[in-house]
């Protein structure tokens, strides 16, 4: 079996070829953008009595964030219902979000987002189909195993073996999981949550397999399950990590793709023309109802203020913020979140990340990339090198660095020490006498980001998606909430993320113009700009 060395693609691979049966469930000008206050702001904080006597502009909606999850809601708001108020506010200097990137040494560098899944149906392909990106197909090579110890290359026999095995724990996890969750559900009407750890899962499934598993083979085995699947694929750390709900999600049938020119490209379409502020970094957010007239819906008030001391008003917000930077507390609300939402964020997990970006002047390693594995492997050694030389058209490495490991790495080393073990690593395999010096490098940092706070979310020990569907519940019916972490068939996802933001505006429309959900539906589809058409008449709909 050929395999790609990145652990998402992976898993992506194998659902599409075995599990027939899966789910299938840039800132530059953007119009009004600006980082600084409009005069549709309500001013200073200085002026905070002026806002209390309505004197500040009321927007119908304000999202916070510009991601895909929040420019895919302000973009729906704003060309389906051209009569809504809407605003963005982005803490960073530039959107994007988690689909950033940055150009070194004329190749881009695709900091966070790097691949598409899938073709068909995929609300993200259907955006870069629709707007002519350009793309390059993933090329599926087999894997490079080399022995962290002593540098030996794996035989190939050795290398599908420990593949196969692998591959063999994830499929036969994920048919008992679901089988066991549709069971349980039906048992007792909720979905169950997750009880064993991805380690303690691979120690279940090594007692259950000594006549075909050699002993000398364990530690191969146990780093795909747990460094692929565990480090690599979710970011977490494999004895937090429930394997419950590994594999579940949307699948898209088609091939794998990369955009050459980079994934920001996506963002920065959803935000032509819309009215996003730059370095609006929210701190707080008050909101209130008048439960006396549910029908005067200019009572339902929510205020915004950043860090920079600018205040905004609106009927109805949209939350899109990352959850590890709701996690850390990094914005206060007033009133408090309900309990059973608070209680349902801190269950989840925010896993990480990390890539080590090295251009080089010309290519010196073999194709399909480099992994090491070693018996005593830790956390955050490197272990996997992936070559994307045939998407930024210079020879390029890409090594990610997964798990709890890979931030207490980073934050004890420079950029430039980890790219020195980099190279290091790299001479083990291939011999110090043949490894160039990188001519432009780059080192991610999302656990150190204030506006991240980590990559993508995962599924941990004692939760269950029916957590992400508490996190996605709206508050009082003017707070509503979107991202990755709030889809449980699409977390982790570009195209889940998106999925969500539609999601919202389409609460959001419901609950501003009082419309039944199936008439919103009809309007929406009737045609748009950024590729929604057909989306919400495929079998991915959207559901509240």
């Amino acid at each position: 079996m050929n395999f790609v060395v990145h652990g998402r693609y992976l898993l992506a691979a194998l659902w599409l070829l075995q599990l027939a049966f899966a789910q299938t469930c840039a800132a530059t000008s953007f119009g009004n953008a600006s980082s600084s206050s409009s005069k549709r702001s309500c001013g200073s904080l200085g002026n905070r009595q002026d806002i209390d006597h309505g004197n500040c502009h009321v927007h119908d909606v304000i999202v916070i964030g510009a991601g895909l999850s929040g420019l895919g809601a302000a973009r729906m708001l704003q060309d389906d219902h051209a009569g809504i108020d809407v605003i963005v506010l982005e803490g960073s200097s530039i959107i994007g979000g988690r689909t950033k990137n940055k150009i070194i040494h004329n190749v881009t560098c695709e900091l966070g987002a790097q691949f598409v899944m899938g073709g068909q149906g995929n609300p993200v392909t259907i955006i870069i189909d629709d707007n002519g990106l350009q793309t390059a197909q993933l090329t599926e090579l087999p894997p490079n195993f080399y022995d962290e110890r002593n540098g030996r290359l794996l035989e190939e026999s050795e290398a599908k073996h420990i593949v196969d095995k692998g591959n063999m724990w994830f499929l036969g996890n994920l048919l008992r999981n679901r089988v066991n969750n549709v069971f349980q559900a039906f048992l007792q009407g909720s979905t169950p949550i997750s009880n064993q750890s991805m380690s303690e899962s691979a120690a279940s499934f090594f007692r259950s397999h000594l006549n075909s598993i050699k002993e000398s083979d364990h530690h191969l085995v146990r780093w795909i399950i747990e460094e692929y699947y565990g480090r690599l694929d979710y970011g977490g750390n494999p004895k937090h990590m429930g394997t419950e709900w590994i594999g579940e999600g949307m699948v898209f049938i088609g091939e794998q793709r990369a955009l050459t020119k980079g994934f920001g490209q996506v963002p920065a379409i959803l935000a032509r023309g819309l009215d996003v502020r730059l370095e609006q970094v929210v701190e707080s957010i008050e909101y209130h109802h008048d439960d006396n007239d549910p029908k005067n819906k200019d009572t339902s008030l929510v205020t915004v203020t950043t860090s920079n001391g600018v205040v905004y008003r609106a009927k109805k917000l949209i939350v899109t913020v990352p959850l590890g930077v709701l996690q850390h507390n990094k914005i206060l609300f007033s009133p408090p979140l309900p309990q059973e939402k608070e209680a349902a964020i801190a269950r989840l997990g925010m896993g990480t990340l990390e890539k080590v970006y090295m251009v080089f002047d010309t290519k010196f390693w073999p194709d399909g990339g480099i992994n090491f594995v070693n018996d005593e492997h830790k956390e955050g050694e490197l272990p996997s090198y992936l070559d994307v030389s045939h998407v930024t058209g210079q020879p390029t490495l890409v090594v990610f660095l997964g798990g709890e490991g890979s931030t207490r790495t980073l934050q004890t080393m420079s950029d430039e020490q980890i790219v020195e073990k980099c190279l290091e690593k790299l001479g083990i395999a291939l011999g110090n006498d043949k490894i160039h010096r990188p001519v432009a490098t780059h080192v991610t940092r999302w656990q150190e980001d204030p506006l991240a706070m980590g990559s993508y979310s995962y599924i941990p020990v004692g939760a269950s998606p029916r957590d992400m569907d508490e996190y996605a519940k709206p508050v009082d019916g003017v707070l509503f909430f979107a991202g990755e972490a709030t889809i449980g068939n699409g977390y982790q996802t570009t195209h889940g993320a998106l999925l969500s933001g539609y999601r919202e505006a389409e609460n959001v429309l419901q609950s501003l113009q009082g419309k039944s959900r199936a008439t919103l539906r009809h309007e929406l589809v009737r045609g748009h700009g950024v590729g929604l058409h057909g989306l919400y008449t495929s079998t991915n709909t959207v559901s509240s």
